[in-house]
């Protein structure tokens, strides 16, 4: 069955005093123009704003990053840099924070009591695949603890086919747990993907993981967010994404509209100028608002 649910917003991260954060030594480069960094890592569990019956289909999070170099430009996460002292819009993908010994701090926060039947969504601010995943494996090192406890209900957000390199331990947290898997995906164009996911799989490879977890037996969605005004809103090209991911076994659709914040304006605004300066009026009121603020 093909079912719309509420959109999943994702949490905000816990909020030190601007700068205030210790930012560590580069530990590693990738590409020209993006910088791995350490970051402290006390717990890495948390809390959802809408747990207390906000609408939220989960009450906890887990981000094995922070940052994310798939650079998304319409990203609203991008002001948790703003957290760290980096003001600057790029620097959310071109600074990417490692959250080493993230897999220890799971575990001990799974020993707590008050984490019995929470729903836990892996990937909500960042994604748990983007490109760093390969080097540091921090996603899988969190995963291999999960895969200890019975009983949880876990989901996991991603736009990359690299989720695949771990489908046995998949396959091991489904069989003790709940598990759901969310393939993120806007549109069949590759165009505009690009235009808009700079550094993300293309539509074909997440279809292709979508068939494949479907195959393994793995709950998979589409996740069908942000629905964008005059790029990726037409309803027949909607039409043609929703059929393809069913017919390549995706169990449900998750759709939801732009969620347009202050940080991400100057991302967002360049692309527009660069590719959709027809749909730029659309967002004009919009930024005005947004930079007053």
């Amino acid at each position: 069955m093909f079912v719309t649910q509420l959109p999943l917003l994702s949490d905000l991260p816990t909020r030190p005093a601007t700068g205030t954060m210790p930012l560590g030594p580069p530990v590693g480069d990738h590409g020209a123009d993006v910088v791995y960094r350490e970051i402290p890592c006390k717990t890495i569990i948390g809390r959802s704003p809408g747990a207390a019956g906000g609408g939220y289909p989960f009450s906890h999070t887990v981000n094995p990053y922070r940052g994310c170099e798939i650079g998304c430009t319409y990203c609203y996460a991008r002001y948790t840099h703003a957290y760290l002292g980096l003001d600057d819009p790029f620097a959310f993908e071109r600074q990417v924070f490692v959250k080493l010994g993230a897999d220890r701090r799971v575990a001990h926060d799974l020993r707590d009591d008050h984490f019995a039947g929470a729903e836990i969504a892996i990937g909500t601010a960042t994604d748990p695949y983007q490109p760093a995943e390969r080097r540091y494996r921090v996603t899988r090192r969190i995963l291999e603890k999960l895969a200890a406890f019975s009983g949880l209900t876990l989901s996991i957000t991603t736009k990359s086919p690299l989720i695949l390199d771990d489908l046995h331990l998949l396959l091991r947290l489904a069989r003790k747990s709940t598990l759901t898997v969310h393939m993120s995906l806007i549109s069949l164009d590759a165009d505009v993907i690009r235009r808009l996911e700079p550094k993300a799989a293309t539509p074909q490879k997440r279809l292709e993981a979508i068939a494949c977890l479907a195959r393994h037996g793995i709950r998979v969605g589409l996740f069908l967010m942000p629905i964008i005004p005059g790029i990726n809103d037409d309803p027949r090209q909607i039409e043609r994404l929703e059929t393809a991911a069913r017919r390549a076994g995706a169990a449900f659709v998750c759709k939801g509209r732009m969620n347009l914040r202050k940080a991400a304006w100057p991302v967002f605004a360049r692309m527009l100028n660069t590719h959709y300066p027809e749909a730029a009026n659309h967002f004009a009121a919009r930024a005005e608002r947004l930079t007053r603020a």
